[in-house]
């Protein structure tokens, strides 16, 4: 298993937790065809799990692991592979940054080796 982490400083950190998850819910309800005309590719969301403070995102291509508190959000990825792993990434970088544009928010992944 492969994994990456982000920590991202924001005092809205548990609204970006609960706007990513209910957003990763409706495309599990069959409303992907949102995204139709997008050139990404986007993976089947297999179950979604959340609180204020705590989310789990399970996607056929890996999982999200989502934990705030009232100044940041850290954001944990988990894939079988290497190009699993940067989808996750991708995708969910993309979907936080879009949140985030009004309080310019940036995504930078860490690798976390195992063990």
């Amino acid at each position: 298993m492969l994994t990456a982490e982000t920590t991202i400083e924001t005092s809205n950190a548990s609204r970006y937790l609960v706007q990513l998850c209910t957003h990763a819910t409706k495309m599990g309800h069959g409303l992907r065809r949102l995204h139709a005309r997008s050139t990404h590719e986007r993976p089947e969301v297999l179950d979604v799990d959340w609180s204020d403070t705590h989310g789990v995102l399970t996607l056929s291509w890996g999982k999200c692991t989502l934990d705030a508190d009232p100044t940041t959000l850290t954001v944990r990825v988990d894939a079988e592979d290497g190009e699993h792993l940067q989808r996750v990434q991708d995708l969910i970088a993309a979907d936080l940054e879009r949140f985030g544009r009004r309080e310019q928010l940036t995504v930078a992944w860490q690798r976390v080796q195992a063990g």
